[in-house]
């Protein structure tokens, strides 16, 4: 039933996709669907928009990127309708033609129209990011391999000869948060499947294929249903859900776009037409609005979020800790700002609820190098044993990540005339001989001057008295004041 098609990415100690699910009402389509717990869980669409292939097939590509910091990519499929999905780290989009950036933290997206030309960036750290792009089924292949782009994987979305030449179909990217034991079965709303994407955890496809997180796949017929399943929990998975095609009016919209394959980010009013008697037709009668629903303010599980918080946010309204690091939902909202669906939200190998509860020292469970050293704290902690509070453990002056990087040891002093002064301190700082523990030949150690006496460890004479700094000690006298001496 499905052709795989995926590829892996290299991952980090743990591959963390931090998830804040950002409700986005859909243009067309059905809300979530929740059924029982364990069973088939909540997805959320995340980014929606319209397309305009008429009767034609469309064909899907779908990439990842991985941004280098400070690096800016240019929009790979620049030209195209579809989406960007933040996978890994927090990724800036930059819209030339707007003039405006949006920040993406992981597990939220834009839906990109033909027109935007933008731009993605990662400020601090490497980012992972998904590209899907949707073209005229005729039209050339919009992601090439290199320059951060993996290897693309593409399917067709059938063609629809029933349809008229300015039929629309709405698209959208729809996340859901897997428990262990979860399943669910995409496009059994009639929507088509492109795509579906494993963000982190993994899925089992028809009950014999494992998808790991950083892979992609698309069933031969996307407009068959897809059956995906928990294989290792928290997962987080990813779809592309893809309507039959639709008469524009059927929205309320005038003309979708102005171009095959174009994209409007929002539906627009229909204009009043004119017949040939000059007479303006009225517009229809808007429908007569929903409802609002009562919120739900309950709180089941007692982990601090109401019901409507977690349906929002994608978490288990039945477990106080959806993802089981030890610190409940409410927590990670309200009070560390972390994210209640990732193990470890800032990916340094450390969970949130060992960050959090000071078991390391102060270190957080949003920044993944917490003192800046060039080391992540999990790193750190587990690897090379130094203090992940501390830029440099060994205070030779050199920071822990540099001495990773020069292959010197970070936990060893570098002090090569032995006066307990490290050598960078001693160049650097001190300006202070680091191949002579005494760098003004006083009797005197540089060490001892700066840290007992408080005299110049490059001055023979500090108060300039006339008798060296070791023989005032020695004598008794105040070798920083020159009425007193021998």
């Amino acid at each position: 039933m499905y052709a795989m098609r995926c590829r892996v990415l290299p991952r980090t100690i743990w591959c963390v996709t931090i998830v804040t699910l950002l409700l986005v009402t859909a243009i067309v389509g059905p809300g979530p669907r929740t059924s029982a717990q364990g069973q088939s869980p909540v997805f959320f669409t995340v980014a929606s928009g319209i397309i305009t292939p008429g009767p034609s097939a469309s064909t899907w590509y779908e990439s990842q990127l991985t941004l280098s910091p400070n690096v800016p990519m240019a929009d790979p499929a620049a030209g195209n309708a579809g989406f960007v999905l933040a996978s890994d780290g927090a990724i800036a989009v930059s819209d030339a033609q707007a003039n405006q950036t949006t920040l993406l933290q992981p597990g939220s997206a834009l839906f990109i129209s033909p027109a935007a030309r933008l731009t993605f960036n990662s400020n601090d750290h490497a980012a992972i990011a998904w590209r899907l792009a949707v073209v005229p089924a005729d039209a050339a292949a919009p992601l090439t391999e290199g320059s951060g782009v993996t290897s693309p994987i593409s399917t067709t979305v059938g063609a629809d000869p029933a349809a008229g030449p300015d039929a629309v179909r709405a698209i959208e990217l729809r996340l859901g948060a897997f428990d262990a034991g979860a399943s669910a079965t995409l496009g059994d709303d009639g929507w088509a499947v492109p795509f579906v994407t494993v963000l982190s955890g993994e899925g089992s496809l028809g009950g014999n294929l494992t998808i790991q997180a950083g892979q992609g796949f698309a069933p031969t017929d996307p407009g068959s249903t897809v059956a995906i399943s928990t294989v290792t929990a928290p997962a987080v998975i990813g779809s592309v859900a893809m309507s039959p095609a639709l008469d524009p009016g059927s929205l309320g919209t005038s003309e979708a776009t102005t171009e095959t394959g174009g994209v409007t980010g929002e539906s627009q009013a229909a204009a009043p037409s004119s017949d040939n008697s000059g007479t303006t037709a009225q517009p229809t009668e808007a429908p007569t609005p929903t409802p609002t629903p009562t919120p739900d303010t309950s709180d089941a599980d007692g982990d601090g979020l109401t019901a409507d918080e977690e349906a929002r946010l994608g978490t288990n309204p039945a477990n106080p800790d959806t993802d089981q690091d030890g610190l409940s939902d409410g927590q990670e909202v309200n009070d560390f700002g972390t994210n209640p669906l990732a193990l470890d939200t800032d990916g340094d190998g450390v969970t949130d609820g060992d960050e959090a509860s000071g078991s390391f020292g102060n270190i957080s469970p949003t920044v993944a190098d917490s003192d800046n050293d060039g080391l992540s704290d999990g790193d750190e902690l587990f690897v090379y044993h130094t203090d992940p509070t501390q830029l440099d453990t060994d205070v030779d002056g050199d920071l822990d990540g540099a001495e990773v990087a020069a292959g010197t040891d970070p936990l060893v002093l570098n002090d090569r005339d032995g006066d307990l002064l490290g050598d960078t301190l001693e160049i650097s700082y001190f300006h202070t001989n680091p191949d002579n523990p005494d760098s003004d030949e006083d009797q005197l150690s540089d060490y001892y001057e700066i840290f007992v006496t408080n005299t110049d460890p490059n001055v023979y004479d500090t108060d300039g008295d006339g008798t060296g700094d070791a023989v005032e000690n020695a004598s008794g006298t105040n070798p920083l004041d020159p009425n007193s001496h021998p």
